[in-house]
């Protein structure tokens, strides 16, 4: 719960930061302040902090910026690998300890912006294929606190991240992203492509992702070109170490079936089909599947197996091409006429569907 906007006391202060100090200067420049309040001490020349004070001094914290993102890595490690200073009061005439800056002061308040990323993370990059790229898309999109107007007590994107060209116009910033092993180093703007050339560089490799905002855009489709005007904006907490495995991404598989069924004729004796493999498209990657069976089953689950064949011990499926043809008949023993066809590849069902006249 935010203090209120008077009444301000040393103990008030204290407790509410959790220090045992009722120094004012100590207090004003204490460690434990909660720099995401937007009321707090900051440093300033003025008597009495007012909202439009700071709003003009940018709440207090200055946000590591640079025109390349290169520029930018540089800034953030030598600024301890945050991506902001909060400009706190020194005391003097120039910039002094006010106890009146903790009035709506907000112990509570959360980072305005978290990055896309945590430490220890991973992605995995195998297995990519021409058609399957979405797969390995990962969309830049942290925590962006909402801004609450001038009344709400912790400060928002927009009170940091609003920025203007020369004009006087408002910049749209995007997210983006520079991820690099110490060799190689690659950015993207809205999406890390982890399916492109450069990306795959990174397997089995712990890489480190810079976060910021950008009016630059840099995509697969759409090459950076620099410009004079370009912003790169550090995120506060914009440094994080992940894992790129060799592995496939969730959801990917390595065929799609393609499977039409029904039976031959009114008797139901038999039971026809078409069966084709495809490794076309966004989530299949192609590869080698084993044990390739059509099961007849009186379920789903192939408990009451009625009738099977083998189709082949081994079929590879390259990338983005569709295997052969396999077409046949199955004897509907006893002519059920509640049965189900059921594709088994890699000692599992794959595939199933209810057949019909």
């Amino acid at each position: 719960m935010a203090l209120s906007s008077t009444g301000i006391t040393t103990s008030l202060v204290g407790n509410a930061i959790g220090s045992s100090s009722r120094n004012v200067g100590a207090l004003c420049s204490s460690s434990l302040i909660n720099e995401w309040s937007k009321w707090k001490p900051i440093s300033s020349n003025v008597g009495t902090m007012t909202l439009a004070e700071l709003k003009n001094r940018n709440y207090g914290i200055s946000i590591l910026s640079a025109n390349t993102p290169d520029s930018l890595v540089t800034q953030i490690k030598n600024n301890s690998n945050l991506g902001y200073k909060y400009n706190k009061p020194i005391g003097g005439a120039n910039s002094p300890y006010r106890l009146g800056d903790f009035r709506n002061y907000d112990h509570s308040a959360a980072m305005p912006v978290g990055a896309s990323y945590k430490n220890g993370d991973s992605v995995n990059v195998g297995g990519v294929t021409s058609s399957n790229h979405a797969s390995y898309e990962k969309v830049l999109m942290g925590i962006e606190n909402m801004d609450g107007g001038d009344s709400a007590t912790y400060l928002s994107k927009d009170n940091l991240y609003t920025v203007y060209d020369n004009s006087g116009n408002k910049i749209g910033l995007k997210r983006g992203a520079l991820v690099t092993d110490g060799t190689n180093t690659v950015w993207y703007s809205d999406k890390l492509y982890w399916w492109t050339t450069q990306m795959q560089k990174f397997k089995g490799k712990t890489v480190t992702v810079y976060e910021f905002y950008t009016n630059a855009t840099n995509t697969p489709t759409n090459a950076y070109v620099a410009n004079a005007n370009d912003r790169f904006l550090a995120l506060p907490e914009p440094v994080y170490t992940i894992q790129v495995k060799n592995d496939v991404p969730a959801g990917s598989k390595i065929v799609n079936t393609i499977c039409t069924a029904k039976f031959t004729n009114s008797t139901n004796q038999y039971v026809s089909y078409e069966i084709k493999f495809s490794a076309v498209g966004a989530t299949y990657r192609g590869g080698t599947i084993t044990n390739v069976r059509a099961v007849l089953s009186k379920d789903r689950n192939g408990v009451n197996v009625i009738a099977s064949t083998l189709l082949s011990n081994s079929l590879y499926i390259a990338d983005e091409t569709t295997s052969q043809t396999f077409t046949g008949q199955l004897y509907n023993r006893g002519g059920s006429m509640m049965a189900y066809l059921l594709i088994y590849y890699n000692n599992s069902i794959q595939f199933n569907t209810q057949l019909v006249y």
